[in-house]
């Protein structure tokens, strides 16, 4: 690997770390991507592998029209070790909703009006473009799948309420691992009537997603941060409905 030094030529490091003595008159740049420069010893350093922090590698919103099979799209080209997150949203609180048998359920929530669940996959870079939701009747469905790279490759958690409001409200989630770098989710589902749409979202969240049929919305959003819990702030929605919230974090 090629070290940079000021106007310098090149100086190749092996992959093992390397001590570079003051003694040689290099002028060191900046870590570059990757790396960290830590101190060893009286002026010299030795320059070490860092870890990538996690991120949404990317995230996409859709929606179905009234059948018992829904198909979801999982964005990007997937690695090993990254989170697939799928919420997903009926209009009607009856029936069932199946993911595949390789994905795991983060909460399954029912309210008056609406039927919501959150499942997860942990990848290993033989999944596909898509996977099929199976419901036990014909309904109408909108969802927002996410793909989340550069995590501990541990089982996300989440948390959910339900009520009936103007205000979807995400409830607080302590997760297990305590004080981390962690992806939070925050997702709102209702079932509507007319032309309900959500108008806003936790302050300080960003990555603002929503589909919206007449039978229903979802809505979500993000926030990375290395607290120990998250309580995110409210959605809004142009009318007063049920609902259930979810919040959902994921470690990096």
């Amino acid at each position: 690997m090629p070290l940079i030094s000021g106007d310098h030529p090149p100086i190749w490091l092996p992959p093992a770390p390397a001590i570079i003595r003051p003694a040689n008159d290099l002028r060191l740049p900046p870590p570059i991507l990757g790396m960290a420069a830590l101190p060893w010893g009286y002026g010299s350093q030795r320059w070490v592998p860092t870890k990538r922090p996690i991120q949404v590698a990317a995230s996409v919103a859709g929606t179905g029209g009234i059948s018992s099979t829904h198909t979801v799209t999982i964005p990007g080209t997937f690695a090993a070790g990254d989170i697939l997150v799928v919420d997903f949203s009926l209009g009607s609180p009856t029936g069932t909703i199946t993911f595949p048998g390789d994905w795991t359920d983060l909460h399954a929530t029912i309210s008056s009006g609406v039927n919501a669940k959150a499942a997860y996959r942990i990848a290993d870079g033989s999944e596909g473009a898509s996977i099929t939701v199976t419901l036990s009747a014909g309904r109408v469905s909108n969802w927002v799948s996410y793909r989340i790279s550069d995590t501990a490759g541990v089982a996300p958690e989440a948390a959910t309420a339900t009520g009936t409001s103007t205000t979807p409200d995400p409830p607080n989630l302590a997760p297990s691992w305590g004080a981390a770098n962690t992806i939070w989710i925050a997702g709102c589902s209702s079932g509507v009537t007319g032309t309900t749409t959500v108008t806003g979202y936790p302050s300080g969240y960003t990555n603002n997603l929503n589909e919206s049929t007449g039978n229903g919305l979802i809505g979500t959003s993000q926030k990375n941060s290395t607290a120990s819990s998250e309580n995110p702030g409210t959605f809004t929605i142009s009318a007063s409905q049920s609902w259930s919230a979810v919040t959902i974090g994921v470690k990096g």
